[in-house]
């Protein structure tokens, strides 16, 4: 998909990720209805995977992905703007960032 065709919510997303993360790799997972459908954009920095999902909606969902998650995880923070969910992205990437299923595990040992 041209970046013009992009909602300007995921290419400014994007954009800001490359200029604060320049060492990440980002993936885009398109909806299949542009209007009301959900964007994942994966974000993979060294040995870490934030997957944001956006919706028109809703805003952004960010969840940090621990050892062999994948599908069927809730979003670990939702939050309404850009520049939220790069400060957000920036605790997850610290490396002292747990998420709330984490936390519930290490609480239940």
């Amino acid at each position: 998909m041209s970046k013009e065709q992009r909602p300007a919510a995921v290419v400014e997303f994007l954009e800001k990720v490359s200029k604060t993360f320049p060492e990440s790799r980002l993936e885009e997972d398109e909806p299949k209805d542009y209007q009301t459908g959900a964007w994942f954009l994966d974000v993979h920095l060294d040995e870490s995977l934030v997957v944001v999902e956006w919706r028109p909606d809703q805003g952004f969902g960010l969840t940090m992905i621990c050892g062999d998650e994948v599908f069927g995880v809730r979003n670990d923070h939702a939050v309404s703007s850009i520049d939220d969910a790069l400060l957000l992205m920036r605790d997850m990437f610290s490396g002292t960032y747990k998420s709330p299923r984490e936390r519930d595990n290490e609480s239940m040992q």
